[in-house]
């Protein structure tokens, strides 16, 4: 009896200490958290509520990703094409709205061209690891698998994904730019297709 006892003992002490050891910190909670309500935010392509989940530099990293992509589709092609296939009345830097208002209006708008703007393929996501670079930024390793089908070929594959958080004094924050390569390679495709 005093054997198995100890046994007993021993067992239960292992499991508090692996079970303790293998918690989040704080940290990973808040910023696991945020993955999740920005992964679900996308998912339902509720923009709204997404650029509520991007650090205000995001924001602006976006808006000036766009911004540069205009201005050298600009070299090729007239204004009216691009408000057109774009959605915009004018330039986003010319646009009277603030970067979270140009991030909704900019997603809205190429969700209407393209209902699969945010493409159901990328998910479930499956997370591999955190990595962080100070106290205030993490970059997250993710992955989504897929499969190409056609008469001669068949396979599946996974693609990695690397999303940044960056803390401020409310939470963790998306500091990374969703979304915009994907409305760039819209814009191009959309105005291609005009000629």
């Amino acid at each position: 009896m005093p054997r198995l006892l100890l046994l007993l003992t021993l067992v239960s002490m292992f499991l508090a200490v692996s079970l303790t050891t293998r918690g989040e910190t704080p940290d990973q909670t808040l910023i696991n958290l945020s993955l999740d309500a920005s992964i679900d935010a996308l998912a339902a392509s509720d923009f709204p509520r997404l650029v509520t989940l991007l650090h205000p530099a995001a924001q602006r990293l976006f808006r000036d990703q766009l911004s540069g992509e205009f201005d050298l589709l600009l070299r090729v092609h007239p204004l009216d094409q691009l408000t057109i296939v774009s959605g915009l009345p004018q330039h986003p830097k010319d646009l009277g709205l603030s970067d979270a208002e140009f991030f909704v209006a900019a997603c809205e708008n190429s969700r209407l061209r393209h209902p699969d703007l945010v493409d159901k393929r990328w998910f479930p996501l499956r997370e591999h690891g955190s990595i962080f670079d100070s106290d205030s930024v993490v970059h997250l390793t993710l992955s989504y698998a897929g499969r190409v089908r056609t008469e001669r070929t068949d396979y599946t594959f996974v693609r990695p994904l690397v999303i940044s958080f960056r803390r401020e004094s409310h939470g963790w924050y998306l500091w990374s730019a969703p979304l915009a390569d994907r409305i760039a390679a819209f814009w191009k495709q959309d105005l291609l297709a005009q000629q």
